[in-house]
């Protein structure tokens, strides 16, 4: 998101440089060349049955022609426009010189001229209805070469324009270095301008994919206006179609339809018309349409009236747009307004164009390029309010996944604060009536034998040892939420670690813990018991009694081994008991918090709140070492406990 929006940026840069450029371009040309009707009056007559000759012409009286000192703007007339003008005196016999001509897009323009050696008028005819590869200059332009010889004749030059599209016409007479030079300069503006608008197009088509924007995705088809506007400098006649004068036409027909076509498609995206304003947006729906179905006046021959009714429609439907922009700004923000701001400037621009080329104000060239670089103005500006609205929808969006997540995280906390309490509620309740049944016993039978006071005795030690087994798993869980696990090191003997496991099985009448080694006879198990560990004896204890309190609720009635092993690093407890978990445990949540598993027994007190395994494994990564089930078949469940010989503390997160 960021690199888009910083090619934006340099693109906008690009762009402001660009106008800068063209500008001071387009006045250092104007120095250097005369012009056609500021610098070189002339007198123009309306032909409009476009069947007069040069001799015809120049036989008319004075008062059959307008005198002009500006450039050519008659607007969408029908017939044939002669000009008629004399070459200043200071540039007869001095040649060569050009005639260039613009716009590129006339049918068909006739220069005329006297030779003192030709009996009659020699003609040279340029044009969209003349194929580009047969100009004599090669050129984008309409290029006329003016020989020294006919110079030499006469000063009278006449110039007939006939188009089906606007009369306009700003001509300059060029010394041929000068015009080159000019050309040179103009050249790569213009290949400038154009891969700038290349580059942005395939922008913006990859931003409309990547954020699946439809706005940005028109904005894409608006890359249409810079066929129009290559057909309006001649590049699609001189670069892409040079021996097809009839395709280029039709283009420049098309192009002018679909820029006025798009630019509306762009506003109604923009302004979310369909949201905001429905009834606005299916008229402008309509007039898209509209403008489509005109395309057809190209071969029908009403293309001068339907650029009329297109001009009209289109300017008529961005003034909707910049309402409805406006109100937009007041009611929804800031973003709104700038659109509506781009639109504004750029429909006052064309606003103007729509005014020269109807004949009612001067052509000025310096308009189209006005109009060219508004164009692609708006279409950076949408898209960097475009990428801006996707960037801070994004924020929102990552805003809204955060207190999701929490709020989550929150319901998976108060979920399992509530198992956790309905769990140790159960677990508490089963020993405390086993201990009230059997103090109830002892009160009412005073007189008992030494054996039924000795059984109950063991029965009231039981159940006292599993609230107190209860109690060591809840703290310390407690302990591991409030804060890391950060084991006490200190230095015991092993039998002092495995001294709370044996009482623990010593309570049970079936069980039987055996104590061994793995070290084939090499260290007997009363050595083994007496050599120090280094740990937290609280913890650990903690940890090896959980182990073979699940030896005791989830094996059968025997013995439980415990294997003890030493190596150079690490000390190795192995928890081993007949018999496997229960069917429906999981081995891949075994290990987790609360995931306590059920198993059909008849004995008292075989259930918990499946914190032993979890807990004992946290105590043993506590202290560098862990905690794993080497076996847990339907035949033998065995564990491992490792704990290094020299503890490494490790912070352990509670999840």
């Amino acid at each position: 998101m960021r690199s888009a929006v910083r090619l934006l940026i340099v693109g906008l840069i690009a762009w402001l440089s660009s106008v800068i450029g063209v500008t001071g371009a387009s006045s250092n040309s104007s120095a250097v060349a005369l012009a056609l009707g500021e610098g070189i009056p002339y007198a123009l007559y309306h032909d409009a049955s476009a069947s007069l000759s040069p001799e015809d012409i120049m036989a008319l009286p004075g008062d059959a022609f307008d005198r002009r000192t500006m450039p050519l703007s008659e607007g969408y007339r029908s017939g044939a426009f002669w000009l008629k003008f004399d070459v200043p005196a200071e540039l007869l016999g001095d040649g060569p010189y050009w005639l260039a001509a613009f716009p590129p897009f006339l049918d068909d323009v006739g220069l005329y001229w006297r030779e003192p050696s030709v009996d009659g008028w020699s003609e040279l005819r340029l044009g969209d209805r003349y194929p580009a590869l047969e100009r004599p200059i090669n050129h984008r332009y309409l290029v006329f070469p003016l020989p020294a010889e006919a110079l030499a004749g006469s000063r009278t030059l006449l110039l007939r324009i006939e188009t089906a599209s606007s009369v306009l016409l700003e001509a300059s007479i060029w010394q041929p270095e000068a015009f080159v030079s000019a050309s040179e300069k103009a050249t790569a503006f213009w290949s400038f301008y154009f891969g700038l608008a290349l580059v942005t197009v395939f922008l913006v088509a990859g931003l409309a994919l990547a954020l699946k924007s439809t706005l940005l995705l028109s904005v894409t088809l608006f890359g249409v206006n810079y066929l129009f506007v290559a057909s309006i400098q001649g590049f699609t006649g001189w670069l892409l179609f040079p021996a097809s004068p009839g395709l280029v036409d039709a283009l420049t027909g098309i192009s002018f339809f679909l820029t006025h076509l798009t630019i509306i498609w762009v506003g109604r995206q923009a302004f979310e018309l369909s949201r905001y304003f429905p009834l606005l947006d299916r008229l402008l729906a309509w007039v898209m349409l509209i403008l489509l179905i005109l395309i057809i006046s190209i071969p029908l021959g009403f293309y001068g009236f339907a650029t009329l009714v297109a001009n009209v429609l289109s300017e008529i439907s961005r003034l909707s747009l910049i309402v409805a922009g406006l109100y937009l700004w007041r009611q929804q923000g800031l973003k709104y307004g700038l659109i509506a701001l781009g639109f504004a400037l750029l429909s006052a621009a064309t606003f103007l164009s729509v005014l020269t080329v109807s004949g009612i104000i001067e052509l000025k060239a310096d308009l189209y390029l006005l109009w060219q670089f508004l164009m692609m103005g708006l279409m950076f500006l949408v898209c960097a309010l475009t990428v801006h609205q996707v960037w801070k929808e994004n924020q929102s969006r990552l805003k809204g996944e955060k207190l999701e997540t929490e709020l989550a995280l929150a319901r998976r906390t108060s979920e399992r604060q509530r198992r956790f309490l309905s769990l140790v509620s159960h677990e508490i309740r089963t020993p405390l009536a086993v201990m009230t049944t059997a103090a109830n016993n002892l009160r009412q039978s005073p007189d008992a034998d030494p054996g039924t006071i000795k059984n109950r005795s063991e029965r009231l030690l039981r159940a006292s040892r599993r609230l107190t087994m209860l109690t060591n798993n809840c703290l310390t869980h407690d302990r591991l939420i409030d804060q890391p696990l950060e084991p006490v090191v200190m230095s015991f003997q092993m039998g002092a670690l495995i001294a709370d496991a044996a009482d623990l099985v010593d309570l049970m009448d079936d069980y039987e813990l055996e104590v061994s080694t793995d070290s084939h006879g090499s260290i007997s198990p009363d050595e083994m018991l007496s050599r120090e560990v280094s740990g937290d004896l609280a913890l650990l204890r903690i940890a090896l009694s959980n182990l073979v309190d699940n030896a005791i609720k989830y094996g059968k009635p025997g013995i439980i081994q415990l294997r003890l092993g030493l190596n150079e690093s690490d000390w190795t407890l192995n928890v081993i008991n007949q018999g496997g978990m229960a069917k429906t445990t999981r081995l891949d949540r075994l290990f987790e918090a609360f995931s306590r598993e059920t198993q059909e027994t008849d004995r008292p007190l075989s259930a918990g709140v499946g914190l032993g395994l979890y807990i004992s494994r946290l105590i043993a990564r506590a202290h560098g070492g862990n905690l794993w089930l080497v076996t847990g078949d339907a035949a033998v469940t065995h564990f491992v406990l490792q704990i290094p010989r020299s503890p490494v503390k490790q912070h352990q997160e509670v999840f």
